[in-house]
């Protein structure tokens, strides 16, 4: 593997006199400074039971409008079942108190509006554990702020406090009441473990295709070192050799998996507590992906089964995406039995397009084309030749198909066609009976039948209806045989007239001559 250190704040003449122009504040800010402890601190707890354990906070000398933190415990041995936030002296929770037990971490951010909280004892969260595992569970901060209410945003955070807890022994009641911040041991202002964020893998739980992750943290004005570290180490220290002044940092071409970047902050007094930000990587598709049609007996069966299945070795699989044909994309959870069944298809040739993703969004895609057959097409036996307009008719005929919906089609010209339907009874047979007027014209009929499971059958073969006018004597609306008739009567009444005119001048030739 890979790593560079993508480095883009370095030590500038300009920061030395800024250090210097804020010096004073880092002064204030530790004599101002501010504790964030847990009570209890220790007790004894049987498997099975559960218990609560308080955040608290205390800065007697400044006052502070805001608080963020990440309590770690042993995911192996306790699960946090919920947060409370009654009696809090937050106003405003920037990020709401979230329990992540898969990795065993209760995070938490608020604001408290002006003038901010000055005192002891600020309640600000408590959340309950159950007993998972016997053993020693400490509960400490991974991740830790408070913020002065100055206008700047400075961080006044002296101290941190931890806890640790005898599970799967007999229960010991712990000391009850708020606690004094004093009771909190540790280092005096040293530096908070910092908060740390990524713009490229922002949530923690997450898995992400990028593998050039990229962090960023706050640089309070009193810092003179920063050291960092990646690694798959979820608490690993990254030590005392300093990495430079920077506010970000990034890494190129990560190998997949889950990875832990470490940050410590040094000011004038020492080094502080490191904090810790987890990121996922997954840059492969899924293992496999097998698409399988189940044999069907039935060619004419609309709706198709196939089985799906694939595999992911890393992030693990998501979900599966299924177009068909034109259709839209729908997303498949996959059943206990891996079968897929299609919705009712028309007859065809039919493509399905198979996508299985992954919880960084890779994905495996394969397409299978397939097919579905027509159902055998009905057969009109009795319909009328020709009829008069507005005139009802019956239709009938046979489909190989019991109890199924017939429906007939009648279409004039290329007007769009006019439709009614039918059962067929047991033997398969149908009749129908429009009673819709038509206009005069030429008309086309045909039928097709579907069953019960929405198969479809091709259309029958189309036949011509004739529908004419009552007004015999408009030559237009005159059926063919009429119009036909009445065109050989004029034919020969016009012969005969021409035949006799002839006859006559003939005649009247010979009289002039005798």
């Amino acid at each position: 593997m890979r790593l560079t250190k993508i480095f883009s704040v370095k030590k500038t003449a300009g920061f030395l006199i800024g250090l210097l122009f804020f010096g004073f504040l880092a002064i204030r800010a530790q004599a101002a400074g501010a504790a964030l402890y847990l009570s209890p601190t220790s007790g004894s707890f049987a498997n099975g039971k559960t218990f609560s354990v308080s955040v608290y906070v205390s800065s007697v000398e400044q006052a502070m409008n805001a608080v963020s933190g990440a309590i770690a415990f042993p995911q192996d041995k306790l699960e946090a079942t919920s947060v409370s936030k009654s009696g809090s002296i937050i106003f405003l929770w920037v990020v709401e108190p979230s329990i992540q037990n898969n990795i065993g971490r209760v995070n938490f951010e608020g604001i408290i509006l002006n003038p901010g909280f000055t005192g002891t004892g600020g309640r600000v969260l408590t959340v309950t554990f159950k007993v998972k595992a016997a053993g020693l569970a400490r509960l400490s901060f991974s991740s830790s702020s408070i913020l002065a209410n100055d206008g700047l945003g400075t961080n006044i955070l002296s101290s941190v406090g931890s806890a640790q807890f005898d599970l799967g022994g007999q229960a010991v009641a712990p000391e009850v009441g708020v606690p004094k911040a004093e009771a909190v041991s540790a280092t005096p202002n040293v530096p908070a473990g910092p908060a740390i964020i990524s713009a490229t893998h922002p949530d923690q739980n997450k898995w992400y295709q990028n593998n050039n992750p990229a962090f960023s943290w706050t640089l309070p004005s009193d810092i003179t070192a920063v050291s960092f570290l990646l690694d798959q180490k979820s608490s690993a220290n990254p030590g005392t050799i300093s990495d430079g002044l920077l506010a970000k940092t990034g890494y190129t071409e990560v190998d997949d998996g889950v990875w832990y970047f470490h940050l410590r902050l040094k000011n004038n007094v020492g080094w502080g507590q490191a904090g810790h930000f987890r990121f996922q990587i997954d840059t492969q598709k899924p293992d496999d992906l097998a698409v399988t049609e189940i044999e069907r007996t039935d060619l004419t069966d609309p709706r198709v089964k196939f089985t799906i299945q694939a595999t992911d070795g890393l992030s693990g699989l998501d979900h599966f995406e299924i177009k068909l044909d034109d259709l839209a994309v729908q997303q498949w959870t996959p059943t206990a039995d891996n079968i897929y069944e299609t919705p009712a298809l028309s007859y065809g040739q039919h493509q399905m397009e198979v996508k299985a993703a992954d919880k960084a969004g890779n994905y495996f895609e394969k397409t299978v084309p397939f097919i579905t057959k027509a159902l055998l097409p009905p057969t009109l036996v009795e319909y009328p030749d020709k009829i008069q307009a507005s005139e009802p008719f019956l239709v009938s005929g046979l489909a190989d198909y019991p109890k199924a919906r017939v429906t007939f089609w009648l279409q004039r010209d290329l007007l769009t066609p006019q439709s009614q339907a039918v059962l067929s009874d047991e033997g398969g047979k149908f009749i129908y009976e429009w009673s819709e007027g038509l206009k005069d014209g030429i008309w086309r009929l045909w039928a097709e039948v579907v069953d019960e499971r929405g198969a479809k059958s091709e259309p029958s073969k189309k036949v011509t209806i004739i529908v004419y006018s009552k007004k015999w004597f408009d030559l237009r609306e005159w059926p063919t045989d009429a119009l036909i008739t009445a065109i050989v009567f004029l034919a020969i009444s016009v012969t005969l007239g021409i035949l006799w005119q002839k006859e006559k001048r003939r005649g009247n030739h010979r009289r002039r001559h005798v």
